[in-house]
């Protein structure tokens, strides 16, 4: 998979710049597109993301993708504060065994973490509303 990030200021540099990156990638393709207007790290590699697995992607790019065939490339969609277009550049399918134990140590681990993680942010707010600080 390949990818191209960028940024705009406003709704009318969104449609510019699309149309902008549309047309170099029509005249030059999508690596060397990538490497000029992409603001990821991946720009340098033309984009090139790699092998991703699908269990790894966002909801929001699994609907993108599921849209598309092999060497197409997704519309512009917003992640965050900047927005993406994706290419397909090929699909591998592989079984894999599975450690069910290990995949369930897996998800208790994360979701232990995230509950620890609010409860921190709870305490912190708790101690934040609080506090006061004397000037004398």
């Amino acid at each position: 998979m390949s990818e191209i990030i960028f940024e705009v200021d406003n709704k009318n540099n969104l449609d510019n710049k699309v149309r902008n990156i549309n047309e170099s990638i029509e005249e030059i393709g999508f690596k060397n597109t990538a490497n000029i207007y992409s603001i990821s790290n991946t720009s340098k590699f033309g984009g090139e993301i790699g092998w991703v697995e699908e269990q790894r992607l966002s909801k929001k790019v699994m609907q993108e993708l599921k849209k598309m065939n092999i060497s197409e490339n997704t519309s512009p969609f917003q992640t965050g504060g900047s927005f993406m277009i994706l290419k397909i550049d090929d699909i591998k399918y592989e079984e894999k065994i599975i450690d069910k134990e290990v995949q369930l140590q897996k998800i208790i681990q994360f979701e232990t973490d995230k509950q620890l993680e609010r409860f921190s942010k709870i305490f912190y707010n708790k101690l934040k509303i609080n506090t006061s600080i004397n000037e004398s």
